[in-house]
């Protein structure tokens, strides 16, 4: 028998197999079940490649873990550095950046493991637009170091330094271009059909042309030359109003603070599951994924006690 099948008919069935495709509803979530161990660290922060495990030891920045490699370094602050600020350490590109004082950054080397020492843009340190204004570092990447110029008249405002060269440079960001720290020309052009959007945010680029958009309203899953639209559950605070590139070939995370985290392979779209024994979640959780492991923040129990941090494997396509 001969089947006979029109032109409409071929355009239907590819039509249908590129809606399928995308939205991954004819495919089955595979199921993982991994058992979290606890690490001896009380945080954690991870750029894909390198994780850094916050200590208590006195002088410690931390360690650093090569996801790629399993090296771990231990690293110490600058001689003339005063205690490490938490919420003035920033991990991000080939960078460990410490904000020693208000007019010097440290930067560490991830792959070298040496400190070089960075003067804050004079503008930076002295910027005055009005009363509560201020000038603070907001983000650093391979190539670029973002400031944030706040101001109750002007808002907020972004300035970049080259960590090579010290020069400075205005935002570049527009309808389809993003800022990226980890290119040297700074300014990324989004493919078809990707913008920015209007409220501004970010936008992660992962392997095989897709890219993860986040603003105040979600995250979103596009591919360039696609109109792939898939909105997550995901979250990344590591990624701040930058486009940052990623090897990640595997999304995860929690979509309802419940015993199990969501995921998505790259660039089949195959998703998947991982679960592990609800004793080791608690409320207020958090997660992040490296490009190898899944790390957990699982908070004390008591006001007095440090985080917890545990840690399994991440599935791999």
């Amino acid at each position: 028998m001969r089947w006979r099948v029109g032109i409409g008919t071929i355009v239907c069935l590819v039509v249908f197999c590129t809606v399928a495709f995308a939205s991954g509803a004819t495919r089955p979530p595979l199921r993982f079940h991994e058992h979290f161990s606890a690490l001896p660290y009380v945080g954690v922060d991870s750029s894909g490649r390198y994780t850094l495990f916050d200590t208590t030891v006195q002088g410690e920045v931390g360690v650093v873990l090569d996801e790629l490699t399993g090296r771990q370094t231990t690293v110490w602050l600058p001689s003339d550095c005063p205690a490490p600020d938490p919420n003035n350490l920033m991990l991000g590109g080939a960078w460990l950046l410490e904000d020693c004082t208000s007019s010097r950054l440290d930067l560490y080397s991830l792959a070298g493991g040496y400190w070089q020492s960075m003067a804050v843009a004079p503008g930076c340190v002295h910027y005055r637009a009005g009363p509560g204004s201020s000038c603070s570092v907001y983000a650093v990447g391979t190539d670029w170091v973002e400031y944030d110029e706040s101001s109750a008249r002007l808002g907020d405002r972004f300035v970049f330094q080259n960590i090579a060269s010290g020069a400075l440079r205005r935002d570049p960001a527009n309808a389809v271009t993003l800022a990226d720290l980890s290119s040297p020309t700074l300014a990324h052009r989004l493919c078809r059909p990707l913008r920015v959007s209007r409220g501004g945010g970010s936008m992660i680029g992962l392997p095989g042309r897709f890219a993860l958009a986040m603003d105040e309203s979600g995250s979103v899953l596009e591919r360039c030359g696609t109109r792939l639209h898939r909105p997550l559950a995901f979250d990344n605070g590591s990624v701040i109003d930058t486009w940052s590139s990623s090897d990640a070939r595997t999304l995860v995370w929690n979509p309802n603070q419940g015993y199990a985290l969501d995921g998505l392979f790259l660039p089949s779209l195959r998703p998947f599951t991982v679960s592990a024994p609800s004793r080791q979640f608690r409320a207020g959780s958090d997660e992040f994924a490296s490009d190898r492991h899944i790390y957990l923040e699982v908070p004390p129990r008591s006001p007095t006690s440090p985080f917890r941090v545990l840690w399994a494997p991440l599935p791999q396509p």
